[in-house]
């Protein structure tokens, strides 16, 4: 029966018209779609291979920066901000496009591979303070090659970006983390040291990592530990630098004062530490004061170099530095003549020896030199010329600001001891009688201050006066054969409320120790006033706390019952 008869006989049959048939068709379907997805995951494990890189692991990074450089092109991205640092010392910024979490899909070698980047966002990665992430690849076939190749080439990668450079670690948590900018690798010439110190250390490291079979055969730890002590200022931590420099190390910086660092974890620092890298202990004095000292610590670290300093050799417990844990200890110490010779020739290289065997001479006749205190010196001042025009003018900066000193401390010492001065405040009766004295009598100025008074005649007229004082500032005058400065001030931001004006003062300044020349200008000052008001009444009036003039000078009528004297007027007495 042809299969068009056949479905034509099942829609007369009342089974299948019933549900059977449609039963039948879903238990088809449904084996189809399970077959499939069996098939492949079947494929799947049999004919296909991935690889996930969580980023905790090293080379997430690397497989990130090769896929965005090398390994594919997309147009959904994220971005990666990153700073380089230029021998100049500049700061450049870089903008790194990776792969944006997704699937992207790129061709290696004839092998297409999808990149499955995957974001968790309700797990951390604590270390880092960001989302869990992980990168999947997945590729057709049974070759597991393809996948060390593309590590390996993203390794080489990154450690191109990194030639010729200095990387710096420090302890984040239990890991070690990059830290700051690759540091381009400082020549180990530039650490100027006492003669044979260098080499003997970099000898030593040599010879420990080119015998590892000899330690593993004899059964002795791989390790080797450096105490380098002395003055503060003296190059330690710069000669470290430059020794992994040219070593082609990295550096771990291990911080001990760190609270959080327990002996597990500090354990586990120095055994995770990245490979040919030198562990750093700086300033082992301070951070093994309050840490007890036991067996493991130090001593368990193998095919390790760690190097420690200290200022302070003294304070260092004898069990963290005994032998087994420290094997060679050096003191790098004090600038001496030979030190300084040859940093002068490095920086000057154009000067004779005769200049820099001068220029030790003359520092050691005055200190014990710091090299970091000289090295300084010499970068500013990066030429011969300019350093002696530079110390010249510094000498003579120096002798100009002892010289002003110098004066001024000599001015205040004379202005206690052989000048005399008097000051008059403007509340004070004295002040309007100097004043009125000294612009008529006692000196003469350009410079001046009006005061309108008015007077009034026998015949009851009102006459108006000009009065002309020395206005605020310093002025001179001559008395009786003695210089005298007048300094009248005004201070602007105080209130003499009874006046309501400024606040003022005159005050007088001569040389000589006799205080009679001022009681002569006074009392010449008082009689100068009595003079313009003889034969005149003064009234007062109350005017806050004090009596103050009231109106104009009356002429005095005279005769056999009245008499000369002041009046003080209140309002409620007639």
């Amino acid at each position: 029966m042809p299969l068009s008869d056949f479905v034509l006989s099942l829609q007369d049959n009342p089974y299948f018209g019933a549900g059977a048939g449609l039963f039948g068709v879903g238990f088809v379907a449904a084996f189809l779609k399970k077959s499939t997805q069996y098939g492949m995951i079947l494929f799947h494990r049999q004919c296909m291979m991935s690889l996930e890189v969580a980023s905790k692991d090293k080379s997430y990074y690397w497989l990130l920066n090769w896929l965005s450089t090398r390994g594919m092109r997309t147009q959904h991205l994220s971005v990666e901000t990153t700073y380089s640092q230029t021998e100049a010392g500049k700061i450049d910024t870089q903008y790194d496009f990776i792969p944006s979490p997704g699937n992207h899909f790129f061709r290696y070698k004839n092998t297409w591979i999808r990149v499955e980047r995957n974001r968790e966002k309700q797990m951390i990665d604590l270390h880092r303070g960001a989302p869990w992430e992980s990168v999947t690849l997945t590729a057709i076939g049974r070759n597991r090659n393809v996948y060390v190749e593309i590590l390996e080439e993203a390794r080489q990668m990154a450690l191109q970006q990194q030639e010729g450079k200095t990387i710096m670690y420090t302890a984040m948590g239990s890991e070690w983390r990059p830290f700051g900018y690759p540091r381009k690798k400082r020549p180990i010439t530039s650490v100027i040291l006492d003669t044979g110190v260098s080499e003997k250390i970099l000898n030593d490291i040599k010879e420990f990592s080119g015998n590892s079979k000899w330690y593993m055969d004899r059964g002795i730890p791989y390790r080797r530990g450096y105490l380098l002590y002395g003055p503060p200022g003296c190059g330690k931590s710069s000669y470290i630098n430059a020794l992994a420099g040219v070593l082609d190390y990295s550096i771990c910086v291990l911080n001990l004062s760190d609270r959080g660092l327990t002996d597990d974890r500090f354990n586990y620092l120095l055994t995770t530490a990245p490979e040919q890298s030198i562990v750093l202990l700086e300033d082992i004095d301070a951070a093994f004061e309050s840490r007890e000292i036991n067996d493991n610590g130090v001593a368990s670290a193998e095919a390790r170099i760690i190097f420690m300093t200290t200022n302070y050799v003294d304070r260092l417990d004898p069990a963290l530095i005994r032998p087994g844990r420290v094997d060679l200890k050096q003191k790098i110490d004090y600038a001496n003549e030979d030190i300084l010779q040859r940093m002068f020739s490095r920086f000057y290289p154009e000067q004779p020896q005769s200049r820099a065997e001068e220029f030790s001479r003359t520092v050691m006749s005055h200190n014990r030199p710091l090299i970091c205190r000289y090295q300084t010196l010499f970068c500013l001042y990066k030429t011969t010329i300019t350093l002696a025009r530079e110390l010249v003018c510094l000498v003579l900066g120096f002798v100009a600001a002892f010289l002003k000193k110098s004066t001024q401390y000599g001015m205040i010492l004379f202005h206690r001891q052989c000048m005399m001065s008097l000051e008059v405040a403007s509340k004070d009766k004295s002040n309007y009688w100097l004043l009125n004295w000294l612009s008529t009598r006692g000196m003469r100025t350009q410079h001046l201050s009006v005061e309108t008074t008015y007077s009034q005649t026998e015949a009851g007229k009102i006459d108006t006066q000009y009065d002309f004082i020395s206005s605020p500032g310093n002025h001179f005058f001559i008395y009786k054969n003695t210089w005298i400065r007048v300094e009248r001030n005004r201070e602007k931001q105080m209130i003499d409320f009874h006046r309501a004006a400024p606040w003022e003062s005159v005050t007088l300044t001569a040389i000589g120790r006799n205080r009679n020349v001022y009681v002569e200008i006074l009392e010449e000052a008082r009689q100068m006033a009595l003079q313009q008001q003889e034969g005149k009444t003064i009234m007062y009036t109350a005017m806050g706390s004090e009596w103050r003039p009231f109106g104009y000078p009356r002429k005095i009528t005279t005769n056999n019952n009245c008499y000369s004297r002041y009046w003080c007027v209140r309002e409620d007495f007639k």
